[in-house]
């Protein structure tokens, strides 16, 4: 089976899959705007720090 380690991320993931359809999506959006900020802040401070 998977290691330790991803197990908590796996029960996570079988959990979002039980949502209903408008939970999951606005869930999956919040996920994907968070990532979205992480290059964009990362970015930001690269031109700051020039």
């Amino acid at each position: 089976m998977e290691d330790d380690e991803n197990l908590p991320l796996l029960e996570k993931l079988k959990l979002i899959d039980q949502l209903d359809k408008d939970e999951k999506n606005a869930l999956l959006k919040m996920i994907d705007i968070t990532i979205s900020k992480k290059p964009m802040k990362d970015n930001f401070s690269n031109i700051l720090d020039n």
